[in-house]
């Protein structure tokens, strides 16, 4: 994670005109532009209130953990897990670009990270203990929740027939290294949208997930152009993950190196 402090005003120049951010727009642009300054949890649910998806979950201020707290646990991979499988809430911390990016790719792929967070439950269903390392299981999803790419064959929405093939960032750690004009080593996972059946998706996740959330699934897709490529990306990936026999090794990635 990169922490050093940043300017609101060099986030939202590079994110408004760095062409790898040319997918994120119809999401990024309204909370880089609506008031001017670090977005806030209420400009975050906006956002997905306006784009009018079925969202299984609500954006909250992150409380503070002191170190006594979190040498008990608290803060922990397992207490975020909770907030989000548990009480449908995603903690982000205020004025934070890498919270703020992790917020963006909650909107854009919700059901991948769904699937993510559910994989990454069912490797420690009882929750880490202060100390306890993750799986290795949990490492490559995290690596993959960080910086990773998704190359995808998919129908182009207009004709419905040509094969497209895209690249979908989806780690948001990806975003932050590009504004810290920094190269990050990414993690690529090549899929298929045409092998994408929706109904195993459901299948397997509605047995241990919310209602809204099953909702999710079968909800319709947007007609929109870059809404579509970026929704059977979304789905693509999400039944990826919840196969249980992947994200086992990292040889499942391909590797590409991102330039700012």
């Amino acid at each position: 994670m990169l922490n050093q402090p940043m300017t609101f005003s060099k986030v939202s120049h590079v994110c408004l005109n760095h062409s790898a951010f040319e997918g994120t727009l119809p999401w990024l642009t309204p909370l880089l532009t609506s008031t001017g300054d670090w977005p806030t949890v209420g400009d975050m649910n906006g956002v997905v209130k306006n784009i009018a998806t079925l969202f299984p979950w609500e954006f909250v201020v992150q409380e503070k953990v002191s170190r006594r707290a979190k040498s008990r646990g608290m803060g922990s991979l397992s207490t975020y897990l909770d907030l989000v499988i548990s009480q449908g809430k995603i903690p982000v911390r205020e004025r934070n670009i890498h919270d703020l990016l992790n917020a963006l790719s909650f909107i854009m792929f919700p059901i991948s990270k769904a699937a993510l967070n559910r994989r990454h439950h069912q490797e420690s269903p009882n929750g880490l203990k202060a100390g306890q390392n993750r799986t290795r299981t949990q490492d490559h999803l995290t690596i993959f929740d960080e910086g990773g790419v998704i190359r995808l064959k998919y129908s182009d929405p207009k004709t419905d027939q040509r094969l497209l093939e895209r690249d979908f960032i989806f780690g948001h750690a990806i975003y932050e290294h590009i504004i810290n004009g920094k190269v990050l080593r990414a993690a690529r996972l090549d899929l298929n949208a045409q092998s994408t059946n929706r109904e195993s998706v459901v299948e397997q996740a509605k047995h241990d997930l919310s209602p809204d959330l099953t909702a999710l699934l079968t909800s319709p897709l947007s007609s929109q152009a870059t809404l579509e490529a970026t929704n059977q990306a979304d789905k693509a990936l999400a039944e990826c993950l919840l196969n249980e026999q992947s994200f086992l090794s990292s040889t499942e990635f391909g590797h590409l190196w991102i330039n700012p």
